[in-house]
């Protein structure tokens, strides 16, 4: 069962960056807005604007050049960068129920829709890890093609879900669903 699917998994929103770099240094907003250490609000990474259009376009040409680029993989992640800083704007807040859950699956589902019109009918997911700060269910329906890896460690639930309750409320969200599991992390 290891290798019944090859997983792509991971956290993208840098490799995104980074292979836009001269549009995110002319364009900050297209950045996470946050309040940093000292109060003050900024645009800062390493996550994005998850409601700027061109930070949809761009994941979603990312995971599609990905899929072209390697056509023997079936999956690419479109996940957050590690740790916290989520953007705090007032568009964001509006993705769905403005969870960070919502808003970081409303991009997947956006990835999802493009890979699928670009390989229709061909299996090709996307992916995004159930973790941290985004280990609810979105609010709403998720793409057909879109593969869930829920993390056993590192769940912040905002609505303090257990981590079987979790494994049943994703199993009812999708139906691509994989397990991360931390055997050196003791929670």
């Amino acid at each position: 069962m290891q290798y019944s699917v090859k997983v792509g998994r991971g956290h993208a929103y840098t490799a995104i960056e980074n292979g836009n770099s001269a549009g995110f240094k002319a364009h900050p907003e297209y950045l996470a807005l946050v309040k940093d250490k000292d109060g003050k609000v900024v645009r800062k990474g390493p996550q994005m604007c998850l409601s700027n259009p061109a930070v949809q376009k761009m994941t979603a040409d990312y995971a599609v050049k990905y899929l072209e680029d390697h056509p023997d993989n079936m999956m690419i992640s479109v996940g957050p960068a590690d740790g916290g800083g989520f953007c705090q704007c007032d568009q964001c807040k509006k993705l769905g129920d403005g969870s960070i859950s919502d808003q970081v699956f409303s991009l997947t589902n956006i990835a999802a829709r493009a890979v699928e019109a670009h390989f229709p009918g061909q299996g090709k997911m996307v992916s995004t890890y159930a973790y941290s700060f985004y280990t609810d269910p979105p609010s709403f329906p998720l793409e057909p093609n879109v593969f869930i890896e829920l993390t056993a460690g590192y769940n912040y639930s905002a609505k303090r879900y257990t981590y079987p309750e979790l494994v049943d409320l994703w199993g009812k969200a999708t139906k691509n669903l994989g397990f991360r599991e931390y055997f050196s992390v003791w929670q």
